[in-house]
């Protein structure tokens, strides 16, 4: 029998220990997976997607109108922050109104037709419109509006909160593509 000695233990811890602080900061700075619970980002993003989530892109941009994003939200109520899966809506100093199921983006209807049917209503719950955002707040909502808790519910997102921007479905596998 082989004796393992005090050096080659240590070895093995170390290595294992580099690799763990290797993929969280691989993790948290340059690609995340996302999994997605609920059916709020449906037709666009369905429920059981798994999701690739390109950290680095924000890093030296930042959101744009239509992005998905990733982003922590702290909910009330709860003891840890949730992570959650919207698209931008509005970015830092637009004003947003929702009038008749229509988006006004700085007082011109927003075309979500890339995205949207047009048959989606776009309600506005608690927000109080119209309302023009702050810097580094952003104005998110899922695409399947009538089911998705977003701005209009828990306000706005702040910048430092975004993780990253959702780029492509990875699995199932017979459905990967490019989100728009």
């Amino acid at each position: 029998m082989k004796k393992i000695s005090l050096k080659s233990i240590l070895s093995e811890v170390r290595f294992i220990i580099m690799t763990i602080l290797v993929v969280l900061v691989f993790q948290h700075n340059v690609a995340l997976h996302a999994s997605v619970p609920s059916a709020s980002m449906a037709p666009t993003v369905e429920v059981g997607n798994h999701l690739f989530v390109n950290c680095l892109t924000y890093k030296f941009n930042d959101p744009e109108h239509g992005d998905i994003i990733t982003f922590y939200h702290q909910k009330q109520g709860k003891l840890l922050p949730t992570k959650y899966l919207k698209r931008v809506i509005a970015c830092p100093n637009d004003t947003i109104d929702i009038r008749d199921n229509v988006i006004y983006i700085n007082d011109i209807a927003l075309d979500e037709s890339e995205y949207l049917s047009s048959d989606v209503n776009t309600y506005t719950y608690f927000f109080d419109f119209p309302y023009t955002l702050p810097d580094d707040e952003y104005f998110v909502l899922g695409d399947n509006r009538e089911y998705s808790e977003d701005s209009r519910f828990w306000g706005t997102v702040n910048r430092k909160d975004i993780l990253g921007k959702a780029e492509y479905v990875i699995l199932p596998l017979n459905d990967i593509h490019k989100l728009k």
